[in-house]
């Protein structure tokens, strides 16, 4: 399972490294903090909405279901999913985040694919740009994030990754507080 699912009174949790342990501490914050701030509310005034293709009858759900299937458990391990798997790419000249089924399943690796938007057929694409063998599993390169925080976000750190820096001069230790999107690291893909 991914780091921020972890509890943190588990031997896992606890024999994370000082580091991974804040990261990912930050990280569960902002998920309660934004679950809390949208959840209650939402699941009874959009019970309606909430309720569309659960098959409850007249298709309205009663709010202790929408509770259940909307649980703070279930959503977290959405939002950790998620963010384990979206890319971010320019897409018609805007940066954007997205997920791409099927090209989120590659796995890590360092094999010469880049993905890009192609504005004209409006389709991701997929190239390499070095000879790949017949069989070789297709791999993506993840980013230059440091290893605390690929750690944190992936649950493993690749022997290549950089270590984090402790000066503050880290963008991407700035970043691991929580800005924007459950405070993931935005520059770990390439193109």
């Amino acid at each position: 399972s991914l780091p921020v699912l972890w509890d943190i009174s588990s031997r896992r949790f606890q024999a994370l490294s000082p580091r991974v342990k804040k990261i990912l501490t930050l990280r569960k914050r902002m998920m309660q903090h934004q679950y809390n701030k949208l959840f209650p509310q939402a699941l009874t005034s959009l019970q309606t909405v909430l309720s569309e293709g659960l098959g409850c009858s007249r298709n309205l759900c009663n709010v202790s279901y929408l509770h259940y299937i909307f649980s703070k458990q279930r959503i977290f391990r959405m939002v950790a999913i998620i963010n384990a798997r979206d890319w971010v790419l320019p897409i018609r000249s805007t940066t954007r985040t997205f997920l791409a089924p099927v090209l989120d399943m590659m796995n890590f690796g360092q094999v010469g694919i880049r993905v890009e938007f192609d504005d004209s057929s409006s389709e991701f694409v997929a190239k390499t740009v070095q000879d790949i063998k017949a069989g070789k599993e297709l791999l993506f390169y993840y980013g230059s994030s440091c290893a605390d925080q690929m750690f944190a976000l992936y649950g493993f750190s690749p022997a290549s990754a950089p270590e984090c820096r402790l000066d503050g001069g880290n963008r991407r230790k700035k970043l691991a507080g929580g800005k924007k999107l459950l405070g993931k690291v935005r520059d770990r893909v390439h193109h």
